[in-house]
């Protein structure tokens, strides 16, 4: 039949009973803890010990991360938490801990006090030495420099990052602590962020209007040539309040006759002034004479007016001389600053003087040409310079062509021929004097000067025009200003209209007679002294431009067209006019419609003697096509050069570096430009597949900018392999099973687990994602128990590691423990047979109660269990309870009432009997007081359990 087991309390039963060896706690959780957290773990106070089922949770941080550890105290199948049972005390070793660590809350099951709850402080174990430092070293700011931020000693450690160190900004630098080794918080790593000021503002004193204390220092080069230069600390550039004026002096020797002083006395061949007027360096050097000469390199701070030289010097310091380089800068160079070459061979021979006659010259002021004398002078076979002098028996300006001729030189000076007569000269070389005498010579046609000395205008550049125009430049023309190397110059190009390049100006628009470029400078100079005009033209492709000189043919102010020269179309010294200027020439006009007139400045200036020229210039087009660079172009013995001023683009902005796992790991944080065109980034990246290799990123100025010299302008990077930079891969996802029924565990169930594989540098965080909310779970490897709910397993990189990516999987467990419970059947007469006492053989025989010895149950009569067979038993009734084995279920009532008679009780009389002892077996009462006191203490187990197969029925 059914054999059932029920739990049956009356209201006599139901007491409550003191479990022995447990303190029962009713503080609240923020009360003093009854047990102790320190290094030796949890204890217990006395006689308090772990019981069965019970638990213990810790909360604990560990390198900066918290987590939880739990024990529960599980009695059966040999499980971990069963150890425990009976102790006092849990090292913190049995939670699994190790290194360095912080105990943040524990609870024990058996008090209601929380350790971390009533103001206790963490308890931390350290076990790796903390022993890592590092510092940084600020310097402030000044009024000529901003905050700066310098990394400064380390103990155990290393510097890992370093961005923004100089203000103003802000900055962040971590160190790292070698292995084995923390910082003093328990952390392997100490991070340093602060703002830097930029330059001081108070109290800054303004810059003076001049500099009065600068440091002098000087070079010499031991002969003719060297440096001189103005610093002050701290100042980059200023005018000296007082100037220094450096003279660099040449004298020859004249007769090295005196054996004793054979370079006495001496001639002023000339000098060069420099002036240093401001912080910088300036060169100077002497008149260069290759022997028998003296170089003296006077300074004053008083004036070119101080340093005056006399023409002949006959001993030292006869005449006085000015104060020498060294003694105007003492202690800061070379001393001495002059120079004496040998005298030997020093003797010179006089030079010669003769006329050569014949060619043309024109005399402005008669506005005639005449027939020159032109005068040779030959100075080759001297050593030193001579002093021509010529005299004249007519009236001129001889000071055009009285001069010093150097050593070994020929010079050649042309003078007017009178057109009323010969003329007779005296020419004086040194000590030599010669009569020359010219005759009357035919008017001759006039000739244009050529240029003995050129000099230089101000140079023209995008910023700073310097009087050039270009206003005739048309809508398929451009002049641009553009760098260039070792100069830049002045771009020119005309093209058609069907160009699409924005930066050569209007597009689309126009016809071929819109193709001009061109630029003018005014001026005012006689055609006859514009000397050989040229233009210094790099071409890069189609047409060259033509030099222009815009004409005034009779000095009277009005503009009278331009004369073109464009030698590569009709010849050297051929030019036309835009008007008709009446030239008389030899020549064919190659293009009357527009070429009005043809020949060469010599044709024009004999229709127009007067003829001035109000404007030089340049033109490319009209309907020509070309590109090309402008870099001078020269006339009228002035040279008007070109070139490009570059604008300071800036400090661009820093370029950092992200060196994580994998190619997407890694970042090159170029800044956004907003707005700025003064300059761009350029990246060069020169990573593999796997993102190992260097990226260097370039600033480069935009077209028209440079940058400083101090400024950074480039950045490099060598991204790293994720081997070396520790990165963790995880490759197999965690497993979960559902919670289930077992019949082989006591309570009928098994636990649901997430179970997760160990990876070095990773750990797991189980979090639980469904209500009722359960603490986090970091565990490393292997299963853990968790209740029926949704959760969520992330990976966590343990420190000095990195995940190659986010890793995350959510888990279902689900709850399966069903029909774990039989249902209750009708109740039964339980398998316990009782037998009332007999009289045998005139003896009486005890009654007793029969069990079978294979019923799988337990009888029980109090706490006295009853044994297979037959159990001898006085007279009375009683009650019997039975018990299932662990993980059995049995249905029906319980317990059960049985009843032995006496033989009183039924008639029978035996005479005098022994009655058999019934060892063990109180009273029913206390019978029924134990059987009470152990279904209260667990000590049966009971129907109404949750089986973890099909019930079994017990016969």
């Amino acid at each position: 039949m059914k054999r059932t087991i029920a739990a049956v309390l009356t209201g006599a039963l139901a007491i409550g009973l003191a479990v022995t060896g447990v303190t029962t706690a009713f503080a609240d959780s923020n009360s003093p803890t009854p047990y102790t957290v320190d290094a030796a773990g949890v204890t217990l106070p006395s006689p308090d010990t772990f019981p069965a089922n019970g638990d213990v949770n810790v909360t604990y941080t560990q390198a900066g991360v918290s987590a939880q550890k739990s024990i529960h105290f599980d009695p059966n199948n040999n499980q971990p938490g069963g150890a425990w049972i009976g102790k006092s005390n849990i090292p913190w070793s049995g939670f699994g801990l190790a290194g360095n660590y912080c105990i943040t809350w524990v609870q024990v099951s058996l008090y209601n006090a929380h350790f971390g709850e009533g103001g206790q402080a963490p308890f931390c174990v350290t076990t790796t030495a903390q022993d890592a430092d590092a510092s940084l070293s600020v310097t402030k700011a000044t009024c000529t420099s901003a905050e700066t931020v310098s990394l400064g000693t380390l103990t155990n450690a290393k510097w890992t990052s370093q961005l923004g160190t100089t203000g103003p900004g802000t900055y962040t630098v971590v160190a790292t602590a070698d292995s084995s080794h923390l910082f003093s918080d328990g952390k392997n790593t100490k991070t340093f962020t602060d703002t830097l000021a930029g330059k001081s503002t108070t109290g800054c004193a303004s810059d003076p209007t001049c500099i009065s204390d600068p440091t002098f220092s000087y070079s010499y080069n031991g002969e003719e040539a060297g440096t001189v230069t103005a610093t002050k600390p701290g100042v980059r550039s200023g005018t000296l309040c007082a100037p220094l004026y450096i003279r660099a002096t040449t004298w020859t020797f004249d007769s090295p006759v005196n054996g004793n002083s054979p370079s006495w006395p001496q001639t002023l061949v000339g000098y060069n002034d420099v002036e240093l007027s401001s912080l910088g360096t300036v060169s100077y050097t002497a008149p260069v004479v290759e022997l028998c000469k003296q170089n003296d390199i006077y300074a004053s701070f008083d004036g070119f007016g101080a340093l005056y030289v006399p023409e002949k010097l006959t001993a030292p310091g006869q005449p006085s001389e000015p104060q020498f380089l060294h003694a105007a800068l003492p202690g800061d160079g070379p001393n001495p600053t002059y120079f004496t070459s040998a005298s030997t061979g020093c003797d010179h021979v006089q030079p010669v003087a003769t006329v050569i006659s014949g060619l043309c010259y024109w005399d402005a002021g008669q506005k005639a040409s005449f027939k020159t004398v032109r005068f040779e002078f030959d100075n080759t076979l001297s050593n030193v310079p001579v002093f021509f002098e010529v005299e004249s028996n007519q009236y001129i300006d001889n000071s055009a062509y009285n001069r010093t001729v150097a050593a070994h030189s020929i010079v050649y000076v042309s003078a007017q021929a009178s057109w009323t007569g010969g003329v007779g000269y005296t020419v004086h070389a040194g000590a030599d004097s010669f009569d020359l005498s010219v005759g009357s010579y035919d008017p001759c046609p006039p000739t244009v000067a050529t240029c003995t000395t050129t000099s230089t205008a101000l140079t023209s550049t995008n910023l700073k025009p310097q009087g050039w125009t270009f206003d005739e430049t048309r809508t398929l023309g451009t002049n641009t200003y553009t760098a260039g190397t070792p100069t830049g110059g002045l771009t020119i190009e005309t093209h058609n209209n069907t160009n699409t390049d924005p930066e050569a100006g209007a597009v689309g628009n126009g016809t071929p007679d819109q193709r001009k470029a061109a630029g003018y400078h005014a001026t005012d100079v006689l055609l006859s002294a514009i000397g050989t005009p040229s233009i210094a033209y790099d071409q890069t492709s189609g047409s060259l431009p033509g030099i222009n000189l815009t004409i005034d043919k009779d000095g009277d102010g009005g503009k009278d067209g331009n004369l073109v020269y464009e030698p590569t179309l009709f010849g050297a010294d051929n030019w036309w006019s835009t008007q008709d200027l009446g030239v008389v020439s030899t020549k064919v006009i190659p293009n009357p419609s527009y070429q009005k007139s043809f020949g060469t400045l010599n044709d024009f200036l004999a229709s127009w003697p007067n003829a001035k020229v109000i404007a030089v210039g340049y033109s490319l087009g009209s309907g020509a096509v070309g590109e090309g660079v402008i870099h001078s172009i020269t006339a009228g013995c002035v040279t008007y050069p070109f070139d490009y001023e570059t604008i300071t683009a800036g400090v661009p902005a820093e370029v950092t570096f992200a060196d994580s796992c994998g190619v997407n790991g890694d970042q090159v944080n170029v800044p956004s430009l907003n707005g700025i065109t003064s300059y761009t980034y350029k990246t060069v990246d020169g990573r593999n597949s796997a993102g190992v290799g260097t990226v260097t990123v370039t600033a480069e100025p935009a077209k028209g900018y440079s940058f400083g010299s101090d400024v950074v302008t480039s950045w490099s990077h060598a991204f790293l392999s994720d081997a070396d930079n520790k990165c963790v891969t995880i490759t197999g996802d965690p497993r979960s099973t559902d919670q289930v029924c077992d019949f082989t565990t006591l309570d009928g169930v098994v636990q649901g687990t997430i179970t997760v594989d160990a990876v070095t540098g990773a750990k797991y965080v189980i979090h639980k994602t469904t209500l009722p909310a359960t603490p986090d779970v970091t565990v490393l490897a292997g299963a853990t128990k968790v209740e029926p709910g949704d959760y969520l397993v992330t990976a966590v990189a343990e420190d000095g590691y990195t995940l190659t990516t986010p890793y995350s999987w959510p888990y279902t467990v689900a709850d399966r423990a069903t029909n774990c419970q039989e249902t209750t059947l009708p109740a039964f007469d339980p398998e316990v047979t009782p037998s009332n006492p007999v009289c045998t053989d005139g003896s009486q025989v005890s009654g007793y109660l029969s069990i079978d010895p294979s019923d799988p149950l337990a009888y029980f009569i109090g706490s006295q269990q009853l044994t297979g067979g037959r159990n001898a038993m006085p007279a009375g009734t009683y009650s019997v309870l039975a018990v299932a084995p662990a993980g059995d279920g049995v249905s029906g009532t319980n317990p059960t009432i049985v009843t032995i008679s006496s033989l009183s009780a039924l008639g029978i009389a035996c005479g005098s009997l022994t009655t058999l002892a019934f060892t063990g077996v109180g009273g029913l009462a206390l019978y029924l007081f134990i059987a009470a006191a152990l279904l209260l203490a667990g000590a049966a187990v009971m129907i109404m359990r949750k089986p973890r197969h099909q019930p079994r029925h017990l016969s």
